[in-house]
């Protein structure tokens, strides 16, 4: 974070200057009739990354009063996005950001999971190359994830162009999981990974990654027939039940009469073969 940003976020100034700026700017758009009826809409990605920042004292907590007065004032509507602790975020300044309407983006529903995966297909090929249960096979690797899909829909284009295939069908996804994805020359490694082993919250009472990583090996191995029962999770030094709780809130997990399963098993097949 820019040391002139913190200064001029401890300094004081920042709420008058940003006031003076919007209120200028309403009274300028008045006077131009193509503006008068526009909005400002503010779009901001990572603002969960703010909290870090506060925790470690690089921000000062008056930033999120400054927030909620901006946001009272309705100078703009405001849409943010933030990693998987931003529920951590709204617990720890509730009032402030009490204005705000949260939404969890998860996994796609699989209509928009289809549509992801064949549509740019058709738009290069003008047919549809996937033939039986291929669609559904990448979307029961991926889970539904939209990152996911992009990269298995990547390999598959280049399985097709190596092996010069006109259509792909369910076997071949398996060929690609077995000898693209998880071995070969380019296997899929560790870093793919860690939007599900992180949350990517950096305060010190959150789950060392190595705890995350061992649980979900664990999980990984007790489930190649069925979901894991919670019995079967035993790691010495591991708060596990906070570590599946933990999991079952970020989307991770699946948790049924206390037996879980990894929703994207693609990664369960990742942590078995790098078992």
């Amino acid at each position: 974070f820019p040391s002139d940003a913190i200064t001029f976020l401890n300094s004081g100034h920042c709420s008058t200057i940003f006031q003076d700026v919007f209120e200028k700017y309403h009274r300028e758009r008045q006077r131009i009739p193509s503006w008068a009826n526009t909005w400002v809409c503010l779009f901001i990605d990572e603002f969960s990354y703010i909290y870090n920042w506060i925790v470690e004292g690089l921000v000062p907590t008056s930033f999120m009063q400054f927030w909620k007065a901006v946001l009272q004032a309705g100078y703009f509507s405001a849409f943010i996005v933030g990693q998987d602790f931003m529920q951590r975020f709204i617990d720890f300044f509730p009032n402030e950001l009490q204005a705000m309407g949260p939404r969890r983006i998860s996994y796609l529903e699989s209509r928009y999971a289809e549509d992801l995966i064949r549509e740019p297909m058709i738009r290069v090929l003008n047919k549809n190359p996937y033939q039986g249960e291929a669609i559904q096979e990448i979307i029961r690797l991926t889970g539904g994830s939209p990152w996911y899909i992009q990269i298995v829909c990547d390999r598959v284009v280049q399985y097709m162009n190596r092996e010069r295939l006109l259509a792909i069908r369910d076997a071949d996804i398996s060929e690609i999981l077995r000898k693209e994805l998880l071995s070969g020359s380019d296997p899929l490694t560790r870093d793919k990974f860690d939007n599900l082993l992180s949350s990517g919250d950096n305060s010190a009472d959150i789950f060392p990654v190595e705890h995350v990583l061992a649980v979900l090996d664990a999980i990984a191995l007790n489930s190649r027939t069925g979901d894991c029962a919670e019995s079967s999770i035993s790691i010495e030094g591991v708060k596990v039940p906070a570590v599946l709780e933990d999991l079952v809130k970020r989307g991770v997990l699946t948790r049924a009469s206390e037996r879980y399963r990894i929703n994207v098993e693609l990664f369960k097949e990742w942590l078995i073969h790098n078992h």
